[in-house]
């Protein structure tokens, strides 16, 4: 039937999925666990530079346990070794200490800064910006206020 191709293919009552959904699936694909890859879709990947490299060790990793064929229980605890190892660990509600995502984030940020000294972070830039803003907005203010004032 020449006609199904231009029909919608997804599944009838299926919704399309959101950015965060598809960024989850990007980094469930390339070798990030469930706990990890939940909280690392909230950063986009394509304007957060070190997002890419992170991306691509983790998929290098899972390569290379492809290539060894490595249980999906042993690769698990291969990668919360590395969590272990570079001390990205935090408690949760109960004391226990389990694997933090953001710690190995914030990692790779000081990493990539240490790279290139230029990078400011987007939330950094936008908080400057913001303030900016405000500055200016209040000069005009008070500035408008001196000139209005009866002498």
């Amino acid at each position: 039937m020449p006609w199904l191709r231009f029909v919608n293919c997804q599944p009838k009552g299926a919704k399309m999925r959101t950015r965060r959904q598809q960024r989850y699936e990007i980094l469930r694909a390339n070798g990030f666990l469930a706990g990890e890859a939940k909280p690392l879709s909230r950063i986009p990947i394509a304007t957060v530079p070190y997002m890419k490299p992170l991306i691509r060790e983790r998929r290098g990793l899972l390569r290379e346990a492809q290539r060894q064929k490595v249980t999906t229980a042993q690769y698990e605890a291969a990668i919360k070794a590395i969590y272990n190892k570079n001390d990205f660990l935090k408690r949760n509600k109960l004391g226990r200490l389990i694997p933090d995502p953001w710690a190995m984030l914030h990692d790779f940020e000081d990493r990539y800064r240490a790279k290139y000294p230029a990078y400011e972070s987007p939330w950094e830039k936008k908080r400057r910006v913001w303030v900016d803003f405000v500055a200016r907005i209040e000069r005009t203010i008070t500035t408008q206020r001196y000139r209005r004032a009866p002498a």
